[in-house]
């Protein structure tokens, strides 16, 4: 009976390690997310509960907070690899960004971070960064896309396209049957004259 209680205890203890894991940004390192894992990754930001005991590392014995995930809603904890990323640079940021792209996004980009020293005055720098700005404004797009708020930008245009283009085919259409009904009166397309210049003679005047 106790025996069946701990494999019972066990089982729901890696379910939920599991069901963890799938929300863990640390998985997803390396990796080209699809659109439903970016949108997953996005609205399932995983917060542990407060009693969640964060690891310790380093000589002076410091560990990620919990609050540090309230107080930035980008930020992304990953439990995995004992690290943090901003979620929205993490997927929809360029490796390289700024003028050129000549300037690395590494820590909290593509690589966790772990200075758990300098977090909060780290976590603040990224906050200004623009890279990061525009991530977030890109992320709530993708978001409005996918639950179909919005209409994708390049759909957008590719539809503005389709109906510029259909409008040109009637004006063409119209020219068109125009030239032909014309052409069955026998009338001419130029006027009541089917020769000489189309405009009028310009006198040369000597500039003095």
């Amino acid at each position: 009976m106790v025996t069946g209680l701990n494999e019972s205890a066990l089982s729901t203890s890696t379910q939920i390690h599991s069901q963890t894991y799938d929300y863990d940004i640390g998985v997803y390192v390396e990796k080209t997310c699809t659109n439903d894992e970016k949108y997953k990754i996005l609205k399932n930001r995983w917060i542990p509960n407060e009693f969640y005991k964060f690891p310790i590392s380093g000589t002076r014995k410091l560990k990620f907070q919990r609050n540090w995930l309230l107080e930035f809603p980008w930020l992304s904890y990953s439990e995995k690899l004992d690290g943090a990323f901003c979620v929205f640079c993490f997927l929809f940021c360029s490796k390289e960004v700024g003028k050129g792209s000549h300037i690395s996004t590494k820590s909290l980009v593509v690589t966790p971070f772990c200075r758990w020293k300098d977090a909060k005055e780290q976590f603040r720098y990224h906050t200004n960064l623009e890279y990061h700005k525009t991530s977030c404004i890109v992320a709530q797009n993708f978001i409005d896309v996918h639950e179909k708020k919005i209409v994708d930008i390049s759909l957008q245009l590719n539809t503005a396209r389709l109906a510029t283009i259909e409008q040109n085919r009637q004006i063409l259409s119209s020219i068109v049957e125009t030239i032909i009904l014309i052409g069955r009166q026998e009338i001419a397309l130029r006027g009541h004259r089917d020769s000489g210049p189309i405009l009028s003679k310009v006198s040369n005047h000597n500039v003095t």
